[in-house]
């Protein structure tokens, strides 16, 4: 993955993590029965046949312990994808395989209200960034909702890009958990980091 990526595929800087495309453990996934049940709670809203590929691509070729499902990303930008407040939706995959195409879309966290009318759109519009802020490595202006990155590779073989089925599945799956409002804002991580600081410092 690092050889791969080498930096961060949303920014393009050096300081990296790797992180998956989809958990190994899904949350509410921890058993075969649950998983089953989270499959076909899938299948109710995508139909079986797409769901089917995804289902092929996490468990049918090991996918999901490899090179398909890693990809590198700045620390930070590595926690806002944990607490979903971004997606990835994989566009275009090149024919020569060594380009991706997958367009980013802020997912804003927010405490969802008990009373929300049916007809209320969500609030994904290009400027609701739930308090993050990435650069656009492309054209060096701010990050919004709807930009086009390209995720890369010199060796499609030796080191293929992240699966488009996964980055599919996360797509949707992020998404729907934003809307039900399961992000955690930016603030906590942001004290955590202060804390671990001011611990480190008093030692």
């Amino acid at each position: 993955c690092r050889e791969r990526d080498q930096l961060c595929v949303i920014t393009r800087d050096v300081k990296t993590r790797t992180v998956n495309v989809y958990p190994h453990r899904p949350a509410g996934a921890s058993n075969a029965g649950s998983r089953a049940t989270l499959w076909e709670a899938l299948g109710v809203f995508w139909g079986e046949p797409r769901v089917a590929g995804w289902r092929q691509a996490v468990f049918g070729c090991g996918c999901a312990n490899k090179l398909g499902n890693t990809m590198l990303l700045r620390d930070d930008v590595s926690q806002a994808w944990a607490s979903l407040h971004f997606a990835l939706r994989p566009v275009e995959l090149s024919r020569d395989f060594k380009s991706l195409s997958v367009q980013f879309f802020w997912l804003p966290g927010q405490q969802c209200p008990s009373d929300v009318p049916l007809l209320s759109p969500p609030a994904f519009g290009p400027d609701n960034t739930g308090g993050w802020e990435f650069r656009n490595p492309w054209n060096s202006r701010r990050l919004q909702s709807g930009d086009f990155l390209r995720l890369l590779t010199h060796d499609p073989e030796r080191c293929p890009l992240p699966s488009f089925e996964l980055l599919e599945i996360q797509w949707y799956l992020h998404r729907a958990a934003a809307l039900s409002g399961l992000t955690i804002p930016p603030q906590i991580f942001l004290s955590d980091e202060i804390q671990r600081r001011e611990g480190s410092e008093s030692t």
